[in-house]
């Protein structure tokens, strides 16, 4: 839970991260790193994250991390 207006921190680790693709979506849709959406992964600890600057009611919803290598999704 995040009040409105304070800063979302959603996190994901990854097992093997060296030749994974990952992609985050919010409600099905792929999320674009933007001013108010910022993803960073981290090869070297297999950290995805996805921050949002400024939660607000309209955020809310199902967010999904995705992580593609050769072996599948």
């Amino acid at each position: 839970a995040v009040r409105q207006g304070e800063r979302a921190v959603l996190q994901c680790a990854l097992f093997d991260p060296q030749e994974c693709d990952v992609k985050w979506y919010y409600q099905g849709q792929p999320i674009e790193p933007s001013p108010d959406y910022m993803i960073n992964f981290d090869r070297t600890n297999g950290v995805c994250m996805l921050s949002i600057a400024e939660a607000f009611p309209q955020d809310s919803g199902q967010y999904t991390c995705v992580a593609t290598n050769p072996a599948g999704t």
